[in-house]
Parts: C-alpha cells; structure tokens; sequence
C-alpha cells in the first residue's frame, strides 16, 4: 500500500486524530467489515512500533470504517454482506483513493 499523505491534529485534552489516505498498489478483495482491515493496518505499525496490545483488552483508539473516494465524493465502503449464505465482497482497486481516521484516546501513542 502507499500512503499518499497523513493528516494529523492533536486537542489539549490528549485526543490525536490521523487521517490517512491512500491508493493500493494492487487490487484486492475486502471481505467483511472494511474498520477490521483498518484495525489491522494499525495493530501492524504500532507493533512494528513495539506496542502492543492483548486482544481481548480495551484499545486505547478508535477507527473510522473505509470510506472510497469515488465520482467526486467520499463514501463508506460497504463489504461482507451475507446474502442467504453467501457472504459479497468488494474489491479494493488502485484506481481509486481510499481514507480512514484514527482517534488515539491517550497521549502515549502520539
């Protein structure tokens, strides 16, 4: 993935928020909730950052789903919709740009 830029701003109250956009270099199938994929972008750079957080133990951040920018406006990608029992999924094309936010609740990942 490329990240085409990252936005950051920060509250006196400790609140940082990221956004960050970016193209995919190759497309692929998002299956399921599209803020699991986010989540799971963030857990592998802040554990390459030697944080680490048990699974079953409250984050200390908030994620926004995928949101797709697409005929000049930005949507939430919609993915993993179960149909009888089939589950749908959606590709995720470099042709397009796609954006989510991360609030971080706490100052020690900033």
């Amino acid at each position: 993935m490329v990240i085409i830029w990252c936005l950051y701003m920060s509250t006196s109250r400790g609140f940082g928020l990221i956004k960050i956009i970016f193209s995919p270099y190759h497309s692929f199938p998002l299956i399921g909730w599209s803020c699991s994929f986010c989540a799971k972008l963030v857990f592998d750079v802040l554990s390459r950052a030697n944080t680490e957080f048990k699974r079953e133990s409250p984050k200390p951040f908030t994620l926004t789903p995928l949101y797709v920018y697409k005929d000049g406006s930005w949507r939430v990608l919609q993915s993993g919709i179960y149909r009888g029992d089939k589950c749908s999924h959606v590709v995720v094309d470099p042709s397009f740009k796609y954006s989510f936010k991360i609030a971080f609740l706490t100052r020690a990942l900033l």
